[in-house]
């Protein structure tokens, strides 16, 4: 538990070329979302490219406070690991599942996919909002102020 809070912006920053791999590795596939009436088609390349992004952004965060010796708060950062990595792995896990199950069968198993468009969309709320404990521990980490040695 240690290593991780010490060192949570390696956690970030490493898996960015994982994103990056499987980007490559998988089909190009789009991932088609409707809510309510709106179809939202998004491109399995933008969604891996944008999250690394904000994977990059958060990990350069984590590096800058450390790199200031601030302190941050050890719960937080663990259940923002735990919220982020965990969300990313269902979000991506869905969306291929959803792309797979599309693909393989052309009837429109219309319950199922709709149960999996609603688990993408709440997975991917409860990430977004979990971003929130990054911007709090943030805060909390830059007024609490530098790390005692010794």
């Amino acid at each position: 538990m240690n290593r991780l809070t010490n060192n949570t912006h390696l956690l970030f920053l490493i898996s960015i070329p994982i994103l990056v791999l499987l980007n490559f590795i998988r089909q190009h596939e789009p991932l088609d979302i409707s809510i309510h009436d709106t179809y939202y088609v998004i491109e399995q390349d933008h969604l891996l490219g944008f999250t690394s992004i904000i994977l990059g952004l958060i990990g350069l965060g984590y590096w800058l406070i450390q790199r200031d010796n601030r302190k941050l708060n050890k719960w937080l950062t663990l259940i923002h690991c735990y919220i982020t990595f965990g969300g990313l792995v269902l979000i991506l896990f869905f969306s291929f599942l959803f792309i797979e199950t599309n693909e393989l069968s052309k009837s429109d198993d219309f319950v199922h996919n709709l149960t999996l468009q609603e688990l993408i969309v709440v997975v991917s709320l409860v990430t977004f909002i979990g971003q929130v404990l990054f911007l709090i521990n943030l805060m909390i980490g830059l007024k609490k102020g530098h790390k005692t040695s010794g």
